[in-house]
């Protein structure tokens, strides 16, 4: 192989890098039954502060109290149905 083949190669793996680390991280919290705060906002697509806010007005649900606050991955899959769709929906193809 030529060395401009090879840069570009490296060039497009290192891209690529970030992506798989975030479809990892998505595919983790989509196998775990109980997920913490950032899990879940990382999960639907909002921010930890957004979150906060919908579970301060019972928007969606949440087991505990304060930093130790989970989400059933099953319900905030009913908070999606209920909504129609998320930001991390509609960035899916």
């Amino acid at each position: 192989m030529n060395e401009a083949l090879l840069i570009e190669l490296n060039a497009s793996i290192r891209a690529l890098v970030p992506l798989v680390a975030e479809l990892l991280k998505l595919q983790r919290a989509a196998d775990k039954k109980w997920l913490s705060i950032k899990e879940a906002a990382e999960y639907l697509g909002f921010s930890v502060p957004t979150m906060y806010g919908k579970v301060h007005f019972r928007e969606i649900s949440s087991h505990g109290k304060g930093k130790r606050r989970r989400f059933s991955k099953e319900e905030l899959d009913l908070y999606v149905k209920r909504q129609g769709k998320t930001k991390r929906l509609e960035i899916e193809p």
